[in-house]
């Protein structure tokens, strides 16, 4: 292998390192204490651990949990999926960071490496995989410590190249692979996203069969064997963790019944994204921070933050408009979906589908379809940094020089708002307290004791304080805005008028990039 082929991996280890570089200097702590982690999964992995190590064989049963509980059958043991075998090896505090580097890191690389077999060139790719592997989606995970959502999703970007080459290549090989991810995906513990994972390859399935036009038997019948290859080989990877967890299922008190529709939805029992966290996009700590308890919004931060940086959602409009291919259509087509089925039960959407679309009305929280949203998001960025890299090679300066005032343009109202934010601080910090106060009214009305994950109590006493603190953090999300607007805008027009080479934009754009959502 040339040493070329590693220095894209070596980048992508490098920067995940140096992310989670309080990882790397305290290895023998859990450096991202979430509810979860502690008070579920630690417990968890030191009993797969402890008995393996006393025993020699694997947990079958939980004694520790109320009178005893199944614990293999358990799906989110997850004691069969590879990179839990690092438990086995080194102390359980050690490997919950550990595995989050890996996970961070086969996130980014194989988002790469897909971005590339659609023919973006590298920097594009490294733009997409930047964008994925340090976006909300997984922020949000770490916060609350959904470590198998976290591996699931990290296979995502694996399994959808693995699929896209079965059918081109019409390959029993790959299909068998893919099928090997899928089951992978399944084992990990967090079944719903590998649910969410088979949707995306059967969504892609039919729209290629769509646009192909070809509908020969022949044709049908080898697309239709090389998906069921597929899903064979992800049931039978997974089968040995699938049927106890099954049988275990039935147990459920809802077992064998739909969930109902206001509790799959509900804001308190499961999580619908609310219209209003939509400008979380924009401005992620709009609703405040969880790492200082000022954090007010009804949705749950770790479901509902899907932030993926200000340039990759100017990018995606941009090749919308000007590069429609298939793969732009599709990714195009699954973000919307995608982000309309996380809203919920505020769109009448998913209210008409979940009980059309097979093992939709067994699962909660209808905002986890935004990593489908992230993931689609972050390669339609690519292909818009690719066209952008496109114009700049190719001397259309006239395009080049209309984003470039479309940037201007932004920069513009941006300041235009941050300068009347400013004016108006000390009415904007007390509408907000109004705003709050109201909440903790209703709140309390609803017999509901707490916002997010804290008590009513601590809101009601600090009002003040935290609508002062929420509104600086507004103002740093808005001047972070016209911070990247107009940085982008300098690197463009720095192209234009002293001929820079276009791999040195993308590269500027792409520290761009870091910068937004490393601060996020």
């Amino acid at each position: 292998m040339r040493i070329s082929y590693l220095i894209v991996p070596i980048l992508f280890l490098v920067l995940t390192l140096v992310f989670f570089h309080k990882i790397i200097l305290n290895l023998d702590e859990i450096i991202y204490p979430s509810p979860d982690t502690v008070n579920m999964l630690s417990s968890w992995r030191f009993l797969f651990s402890k008995a393996f190590h006393t025993y020699g064989n694997l947990p079958m049963w939980n004694n520790f949990e109320a009178a005893g509980t199944p614990f293999l059958a358990n799906i989110l043991s997850a004691m069969f999926y590879p990179l839990n075998a690092l438990f086995l090896i080194l102390p359980t505090d050690h490997v919950f960071g550990l595995k989050l580097i890996l996970d961070i890191f086969i996130a980014g690389l194989s988002t790469y490496l897909l971005a590339r077999h659609l023919k973006l060139d590298k920097y594009s790719s490294f733009f997409s995989a930047i964008v994925f592997m340090f976006s909300g989606i997984f922020i949000g995970r770490i916060n609350i410590g959904h470590e198998p959502a976290i591996d699931v999703i990290a296979l995502m970007p694996l399994l959808f190249l693995l699929f896209l080459k079965t059918l081109e290549n019409r390959s029993v090989k790959y299909g068998i692979f893919t099928g090997v991810v899928l089951g992978l995906q399944i084992l990990a513990g967090y079944l719903q996203f590998a649910i969410y994972s088979a949707y995306l390859l059967i969504f892609y399935f039919i729209y290629d069969l769509f646009i192909s036009k070809e509908f020969k038997r022949k044709f049908l019948f080898s697309r239709f064997s090389l998906i069921s290859i597929v899903f064979i080989t992800g049931l039978l990877v997974s089968a040995f963790q699938l049927l106890p967890s099954l049988e275990f299922s039935k147990y459920s008190i809802q077992a064998g019944q739909p969930i109902d529709y206001e509790l799959l939805t509900s804001d308190s029992s499961s999580y619908s994204m609310s219209l209003n966290y939509t400008i979380a996009l924009l401005m992620p700590d709009f609703f405040g921070s969880r790492t200082d308890n000022t954090y007010w919004a009804s949705d749950q931060f770790e479901e509902s933050t899907a932030y993926l940086g200000i340039l990759p959602l100017l990018l995606i409009p941009l090749v919308i408009l000007f590069r429609r291919d298939k793969y732009v259509i599709f990714f195009a087509i699954v973000a919307i979906i995608a982000l309309l089925f996380s809203y919920g039960q505020h769109t009448p959407l998913f209210k008409y589908l979940h009980k059309i679309i097979l093992f939709l009305d067994i699962v909660r929280n209808p905002a986890r379809f935004l990593f489908l949203f992230v993931l689609c998001a972050s390669l339609l960025s690519g292909f818009g940094l690719n066209y952008l890299i496109g114009l700049l090679k190719t001397g259309n300066k006239k395009q080049a020089n209309k984003i470039v005032k479309t940037l201007l343009v932004f920069a513009v109202l941006t300041y235009v708002v941050s300068i009347a934010f400013y004016l108006s601080k000390d009415t904007a910090i007390g509408f907000a307290e109004t705003n709050l106060n109201n909440l903790i009214k209703g709140k309390l009305d609803s017999q509901s004791g707490r916002i997010g994950n804290y008590v009513l109590d601590y809101y009601s006493v600090n009002a003040h304080s935290i609508a002062t603190k929420v509104y600086n953090y507004i103002s740093l999300d808005i001047n972070k805005i016209l911070f990247v607007l107009l940085a982008s805008a300098i690197v463009l027009l720095s192209s234009i008028k002293f001929n820079i080479r276009p791999n040195y934009v993308a590269l500027a754009l792409i520290l761009i990039v870091l910068f937004d959502l490393w601060v996020f």
